[in-house]
């Protein structure tokens, strides 16, 4: 990676109680990335202080949406790439074709794909309300520069960090619903895409029963706060929320697909 990257990109992670999944992501944004600013910041009872990256302590439970707004305020580079904590860089993982697109348009924010266990997830889609229903869809508006326009993507992108110290999180989504409510919020405000040849794992990592604990909490807590916010009675989505991999194959290296096969990170079909 040309050090030009280095001074345009600031890596930032938010993460609460899974400090195994942070020394993971960043083991692997170094193998590919090895100079590749990374800004941390930790929330849980106990946070895990680290020396290898710029580190920061929150108050306990601050929540994500607090976090991101922090972190976001931390950054000095003129792009900023949104990380969850148990994302893995793989050889799609190339931040340089995500800045290519915010580089040659007037986007905001370009996201990437996300493989699990069980496939491809699909978290882009299209906004539309009718009558106190929100319906999210798969459908994209036009391509520009060989990216799909969205409303919606996965939190696995690369954004303008002007446009994330105007559009901020609401800070009352602590973990869980800040996603959708971030997205919905900023429709119309935010230019939005998603790359369809860039990918990131995603352990979506559950093992831990004091993070679930808090994140189990959130849809009693925050949905009628969301539906309210958005005069929403009821949300459909007009997709699967997964797609098999081999409907992505053609954009994965042999070397890829073998790897995850092998670690059990990916299902056989």
């Amino acid at each position: 990676m040309s050090n030009q990257l280095d001074k345009k990109v600031t890596a930032i992670i938010k993460t609460f109680e899974r400090p195994h999944c942070v020394d993971l992501l960043i083991r692997s944004i170094r193998k590919y990335y090895p100079t590749l600013p990374i800004i941390v910041a930790d929330d849980s009872e106990q946070p895990t202080i680290r020396n290898d990256v710029e580190f920061h302590a929150l108050p306990m439970d601050s929540g994500v949406s607090m976090g991101r707004n922090y972190l976001v305020k931390q950054v000095k580079t003129p792009y900023v790439l949104l990380l969850d904590d148990d994302f893995y860089f793989i050889r799609e993982t190339k931040i340089e074709e995500l800045l290519r697109v915010l580089e040659n348009t007037n986007i905001d924010i370009v996201a990437g794909r996300c493989l699990e266990e069980r496939g491809v997830r699909s978290s882009q889609g299209t906004f539309s309300l009718e009558k106190g229903v929100l319906y999210i869809n798969t459908k994209s508006y036009e391509k520009e520069f060989k990216v799909k326009l969205y409303d919606i993507v996965t939190n696995f992108f690369l954004a303008r960090t002007k446009s994330l110290l105007q559009c901020t999180w609401d800070e009352r989504f602590k973990t869980g619903g800040e996603h959708l409510d971030f997205f919905l919020n900023h429709k119309g405000k935010l230019k939005v895409a998603m790359h369809p040849k860039i990918f990131i794992y995603h352990f979506n990592d559950m093992s831990i029963e004091k993070y679930n604990h808090y994140r189990n909490r959130d849809k009693e807590k925050y949905d009628p706060i969301f539906r309210k916010k958005h005069s929403i009675t009821k949300i459909k989505r007009e997709h699967k929320f997964f797609q098999p991999l081999s409907s992505v194959k053609n954009h994965l290296s042999t070397k890829t697909i073998k790897y995850l096969l092998k670690k059990g990170l990916l299902k056989k079909e």
